[in-house]
């Protein structure tokens, strides 16, 4: 459940984290680009939200493995779209794929901890804490080595070893 979340996390973080200066190299004004990033997050946010809430009537595990499968081609799409509205439309899309599956992901970790929620939510969120850290780091090195383009492409692709770890995982409780 750890390794899910960190291949979930690190492109969140680097998205959130180089959008502005990605967008703004391809000649969109910073109040756009800030815009964007804002939509992104906020789309998250509704899409954690959202993931929780139909885990509770559609299976846990797809919910999760549809939404990292999801992360990579929205993630292409939305680096390669022109103009504000595709940015937008893929923006909203890509954020409430990037955090559908965090609630569903905690829920399995705490069941794994009988009594321990508390220690097992401290334990995916501190991972989560250093993993974003180190990818950050990392999607920098990486912007400067090869391109930022490149850089989230590679992010994005992150998500799909999540979404092959799911299928490990037991069906039941």
């Amino acid at each position: 459940d750890v390794y899910k979340r960190q291949v979930r996390g690190i492109p969140n973080q680097g998205f959130s984290t180089f959008m502005p200066t990605f967008y703004s190299d391809q000649g969109y004004g910073l109040g756009f680009a800030g815009l964007a990033t804002s939509i992104l997050l906020v789309s998250s946010a509704v899409g954690s939200f959202i993931g929780a809430s139909l885990s509770d009537r559609v299976s846990r595990l797809m919910i999760a493995s549809f939404s990292l499968f999801m992360i990579a081609p929205l993630s292409f799409l939305l680096l390669n779209a022109e103009g504000i509205l595709p940015i937008v439309v893929l923006s909203i899309l890509l954020g409430l794929m990037l955090n559908a599956n965090w609630p569903i992901l905690l829920m399995i970790g705490q069941e794994v901890f009988p009594g321990g929620a508390g220690a097992s939510s401290g334990l995916a969120f501190g991972w989560g804490f250093v993993a974003n850290a180190l990818g950050s780091f990392i999607a920098g090195f990486l912007a400067d080595a090869i391109g930022l383009r490149e850089a989230l492409e590679l992010l994005a692709l992150l998500p799909v070893i999540g979404a092959g770890l799911i299928f490990l995982m037991p069906s039941g409780r």
